[in-house]
């Protein structure tokens, strides 16, 4: 769980702290994105982040909240309030960032599927995250 300070930040700042933020992601390369984020986040906010984006696809799919939280491994709670956001237009920005191509899906679910599994060998076979090209 992380820990955030209970003081809150005053909105104009914390508008330039995250403009300054991205912009920090936007001028480096992939390789060096990588690895900020692997500096920055801790091996928990890492895996909370990858799933995140993972339930977002799954919706944009049109996937179940049981079969999400089943193939993610995510709480049927969480599906719940990302799946309230979504439809509330809060993760608009990703999904057209996905939809360009310099983002490879095959690759992000193929992570992703590692992730889950803690690299241990794919429940389902070698083609486990396949279905979802399949459509």
């Amino acid at each position: 769980m992380t820990n955030v300070s209970k003081k809150p930040l005053d909105d104009k700042l914390r508008k330039q702290l995250f403009e300054q933020f991205s912009s920090l992601f936007a001028s480096s390369s992939q390789h060096k994105m990588a690895s900020l984020f692997i500096e920055l986040f801790t091996e928990a906010e890492q895996i909370m982040f990858i799933k995140r984006v993972g339930i977002i696809l799954m919706l944009t799919k049109g996937y179940s909240g049981y079969a999400i939280s089943n193939m993610l491994e995510v709480s049927a709670a969480t599906v719940r309030s990302t799946k309230q956001k979504y439809e509330a237009g809060e993760y608009d920005q990703l999904f057209k960032t996905t939809k360009k191509r310099s983002f490879d899906g095959k690759k992000f679910w193929s992570v992703l599927g590692l992730v889950i599994t803690g690299g241990l060998p794919p429940r389902a076979g070698a083609g486990r995250w396949s279905f979802i090209f399949n459509e």
